[in-house]
């Protein structure tokens, strides 16, 4: 079952059992997907629908954290249970282990020597860790890795 399938299926369970908040948020995700597949006159892939998620999460972080700055408790909670419900969606996240193999496994695979070469690691690690690691962490990771067998 794709994202977009999960996500209709599980506006309705919860529509059914009359969960307001979660509904709204699902609805909210659910509309995104869609426009997402309008505009690109497709259907949106898995990889493209977590994409999606991590935009909309991120969104309602930001806008959570500017909430709490400005003294509004209840709709900076309300945001941050948009995003439980959201991260629901996600792959599991690689833990540090799991992510480090696959960091020397891109820099093997692509023969990289030099930090200018770090674009093609990148290339090749996105479509394996999308939406289980940040990819900051994972540039950072990828440029020790790099410079740890370059010797520099």
């Amino acid at each position: 079952m794709s994202i977009v399938e999960q996500v209709q299926a599980d506006v309705r369970a919860s529509m059914k059992q009359r969960c307001k908040e979660r509904t709204a948020a699902l609805r909210l995700l659910l509309a995104e997907l869609k426009q997402t597949a309008i505009d690109q006159r497709s259907t949106v892939e898995d990889v493209q629908a977590w994409q999606i998620v991590q935009k909309l999460i991120r969104q309602r972080e930001d806008a959570a954290q500017q909430y709490a700055q400005a003294g509004r408790t209840d709709l900076a909670a309300k945001e941050c249970q948009e995003v439980d419900i959201m991260r629901e969606y996600l792959p599991q996240p690689l833990d540090e282990s799991q992510l480090m193999d696959l960091v020397r496994e891109a820099v093997a695979a692509t023969s990289s020597h030099d930090v200018r070469q770090m674009g093609q690691v990148m290339q090749y690690l996105k479509p394996k860790i999308l939406g289980r690691a940040e990819m900051a962490r994972v540039s950072t990771l990828v440029k020790q890795e790099i410079a740890k067998g370059s010797g520099a």
